[in-house]
């Protein structure tokens, strides 16, 4: 088992030892995880988004190349100690060239938002490019 300690010296100079219980510091903490992936015929993201109504409380919107996810967690009953972010996250992503929006679907599954956006055509390639020399 590996132990990582981080140095945060700057932490105890600037901010009280519970920081993290602090509600404004919300926008430091990461917003929606997710993971993407291309295959021959489309992109597909991930977001890990666990104890939500993606009726409710999920939307996915695609407008100019960008794919826009926006969530909303609210409260549920009466906790006296919560650790659970509640609020709204945004997350936006930059779409391969010829996505069509149009075609865009999405599934939640086991608290995992999957949206498969169709892009035409072979996932990009690398090309090696030789640099000539000036002599």
């Amino acid at each position: 088992m590996t132990t990582t300690t981080r140095n945060r010296w700057w932490a105890g100079a600037f901010l009280p030892a519970n920081w993290d219980d602090l509600p404004w510091v919300s926008f430091l903490r990461p917003g929606i995880r997710i993971e993407e992936y291309r295959s021959d015929d489309s992109y597909v993201l991930r977001a890990e988004l666990p104890g939500l109504d993606p009726a409710r409380d999920v939307y996915v919107s695609c407008r100019r190349g960008l794919l826009r996810l926006h969530v909303h967690r609210s409260p549920h009953g009466d906790a006296t100690r919560s650790e659970f972010h509640y609020g709204s996250a945004f997350r936006t992503v930059v779409l391969p060239v010829g996505a069509r929006e149009d075609e865009v679907s999405a599934t939640y599954v086991d608290g995992i938002l999957e949206i498969t956006v169709p892009v035409p055509g072979a996932a990009a390639t690398e090309v090696a490019v030789t640099v000539a020399d000036p002599d």
